[in-house]
């Protein structure tokens, strides 16, 4: 599994990690490319889904990380990039692929929005999930 998140015309796809306890979390290195640079976006992801997801520590409450993509995308902190943020996430099993994206319930906070999930082969390469996220993020006026 990978993120991808977008906020005004930006992509940071961060490592993805598994915890020792099971849960996964964005770890650096994060990467950065604009939407119209698509070969860079491609590159991004394909380092992220080379990365894995590798196993590390399971953080303490007390010592638990700020979210890794805040820095790259100069906010000082989650809610300030959730306003003009979305998540894309890619899923790899054996018999599909899926990119799941986050929408605005009413409350304008992040959410699931099965509706607007796309499947793919699981073969499909990198670049047609760049160029799937995007399209998606073209359609969005949440994101610009």
């Amino acid at each position: 599994m990978w993120h991808v998140y977008v906020r005004k015309g930006t992509a940071f796809v961060p490592n993805v990690a598994q915890t020792e306890a099971g849960f996964l979390l964005d770890v650096e290195p994060v990467r950065v490319a604009n939407l119209d640079e698509l070969q860079l976006l491609t590159s991004a992801i394909e380092e992220a889904m080379r990365a894995g997801n590798p196993r590390v520590p399971t953080p303490t409450r007390a010592a638990f990380p700020k979210p890794v993509i805040l820095k790259p995308a100069g906010v000082k902190n989650w809610n300030a990039f959730v306003e003009r943020g979305a998540c894309f996430t890619v899923f790899r099993g054996n018999e599909e692929l899926e990119i799941t994206e986050t929408a605005r319930n009413e409350d304008g906070d992040w959410a699931d929005a099965p509706a607007l999930n796309q499947k793919l082969s699981p073969a499909s390469p990198a670049s047609e999930i760049a160029r799937r996220i995007v399209e998606r993020a073209g359609q969005r006026a949440d994101l610009t």
